[in-house]
């Protein structure tokens, strides 16, 4: 998909000079659309602006537009706030989580948005006889997102959701990668702690106990991916008030 306009560098600008020029043609921007109530501007202290409610509902189901063009632009608008959130452990500063909290009524609409577009796809093909048209993906693309969107839910406190996407994503990278792969354990380790706060403690604590084992079995006892788990396992074990495989995970990253 071509760049806007406003943000090509026709003139060849250096990189500091074309971020200043993208601003200043923003700025006009905005004072166009302002001009034409398409948004209007909330907080002059912030600089934060919003889209008239009218002008959104038409964008969003613009009419005159395909269903199949619906759904290239929805799956643009998920990627766009999927790569706005950093994959975890990153980004863990309080702005940045205040940030990510922000986005949650997004993430849900587009969601939705999504779902209620597969239907009518599913429903336009069943129409044609041609069911192929809608069989849908699962890809690097589609895991990224769900790593990103489960943040969001996770520190939201809808736990539900994450763990539905992070087990969908874990599944994927499993597959593609090995289960002992250090991304599919990062993953895993998302899932028992999503278990871990929807209080389902022996499923968390089995997990961590899967991922430590896999840990143990390719780099050792005393690789630092290892010892991470080991000492997430040992924090869990107080959680559920087992000291005695506490001191043993603890005397294990001792001896390491």
């Amino acid at each position: 998909m071509p760049l806007p306009e406003v943000l090509r560098n026709r003139e060849r600008l250096s990189l500091k000079a074309l971020e200043d020029e993208v601003q200043v043609r923003l700025r006009e921007a905005l004072g166009v659309l302002i001009e034409r109530s398409s948004v209007m501007r909330q907080d002059r202290a912030t600089g934060l602006y919003s889209m008239h409610r009218l002008v959104h509902k038409w964008v969003r189901e613009r009419p005159e537009m395909s269903t199949s063009h619906q759904a290239l632009r929805c799956q643009i608008s998920m990627t766009t706030l999927a790569f706005s959130v950093r994959r975890p452990p990153h980004g863990d500063t309080e702005a940045e989580s205040r940030s990510r909290r922000d986005l949650l009524p997004h993430v849900r609409h587009v969601c939705e948005h999504q779902r209620v577009i597969e239907l009518h796809l599913e429903e336009n093909s069943s129409q044609s006889g041609r069911r192929w048209l809608v069989a849908k993906s699962y890809g690097r693309l589609e895991a990224e997102q769900d790593v990103r969107f489960a943040r969001v839910f996770a520190e939201t406190g809808h736990w539900d959701n994450a763990l539905k996407l992070q087990e969908r994503a874990l599944a994927f990278v499993s597959t593609r990668l090995g289960p002992d792969h250090p991304i599919a354990l990062g993953v895993s380790l998302l899932v028992s702690q999503s278990l871990w706060e929807m209080s389902e403690m022996d499923q968390a604590a089995q997990r961590q106990r899967q991922a430590r084992q896999l840990c143990i079995d390719t780099w050792g006892d005393s690789h630092p991916l290892t010892l991470d788990i080991t000492d997430i396992l040992g924090r869990l074990c107080i959680s559920k008030a087992d000291g005695s495989k506490h001191r043993l995970f603890t005397l294990t990253i001792q001896k390491s």
